[in-house]
């Protein structure tokens, strides 16, 4: 199944770098990447990942959810199982 990865982090180059390591670290290459820069509010500029990745189950990705979420740079992290088309 595809999972895809919803997560928002602070605007800085790093916490781009530490998201995509979490996936290396699993030797997890993602299908799809795409990143943007929400609003900037009062706590500051954002941006929104969106990973897409096949072949990992639903245990493996809540693990990866739950690793994501404890990253120091990570505001939000969720993750849908994505159905074909």
């Amino acid at each position: 199944m595809t999972q895809r990865f919803d997560i928002v982090v602070a605007e800085d180059p790093q916490a781009m770098l530490r998201v995509v390591g979490l996936f290396a670290q699993r030797s997890l290459v993602p299908e799809r990447l795409t990143m943007e820069r929400l609003t900037m509010d009062e706590r500051g500029a954002r941006l929104h990942m969106s990973l897409e990745v096949a072949a990992l189950d639903a245990r493996g990705a809540d693990i990866l959810v739950e690793r994501l979420r404890e990253g120091v740079m990570v505001v939000d992290a969720t993750r849908h199982e994505v159905t074909p088309a």
